[in-house]
């Protein structure tokens, strides 16, 4: 596993999930049992609909949960409803106040530059996610990669790798 590999695996969890982690902490000094149950609904609902997307958009989903107890179209499942809500907690009760002293301590402008860094960082996951579907898609029509870019993702993400990858659903459908 390269690098890049690696990269391509866990970028797409933490694109959506920091943003989400983010909403959450208007809920900091509230009681457990009330984050527990938005971690465990909110988690439940973002599962569903980014299940839901995957298979619209890219035609595959990434897990299915059709063999797990109390499941809504394999797209999501009481195991992980349970594991969003104990994240939310951890998250909102362990790691938010130790990262927010972490972040106020800072120089605004450092701060800025990290946060313009992300963003670019979600950029490329997005066109790099994309663009490998897509030529993955284009290999499985016969065609040729065109350019360096096309031979780089045929090596790197190529079919195999994608299925792995996305639970095995990829050409499924």
């Amino acid at each position: 596993v390269t690098i890049v590999t690696f990269l391509f695996d866990c970028l797409f969890i933490w694109s959506i999930s920091i943003p989400t982690a983010v909403l959450l902490v208007k809920y900091k000094d509230d009681n457990y049992f009330k984050i527990f149950w938005i971690g465990f609904l909110g988690g439940t609902v973002l599962e569903y609909i980014m299940s839901w997307g995957m298979e619209l958009v890219l035609g595959f989903t990434a897990w299915d949960y059709s063999s797990k107890f109390l499941n809504i179209n394999g797209r999501v499942c009481l195991t992980y409803s349970v594991f969003w809500g104990i994240l939310a907690i951890f998250w909102i009760k362990l790691i938010y106040p130790y990262l927010m002293k972490f972040i106020e301590k800072l120089v605004y402008s450092l701060g800025k530059k990290i946060m313009v860094g992300l963003l670019v960082f979600l950029a490329f996951n997005i066109l790099l996610t994309f663009s490998a579907v897509l030529r993955a898609r284009e290999c499985e029509r016969g065609i040729a990669p065109r350019n360096g870019y096309e031979r780089f993702l045929d090596k790197t993400f190529n079919q195999k790798y994608l299925k792995n990858m996305y639970n095995n659903s990829w050409g499924d459908k």
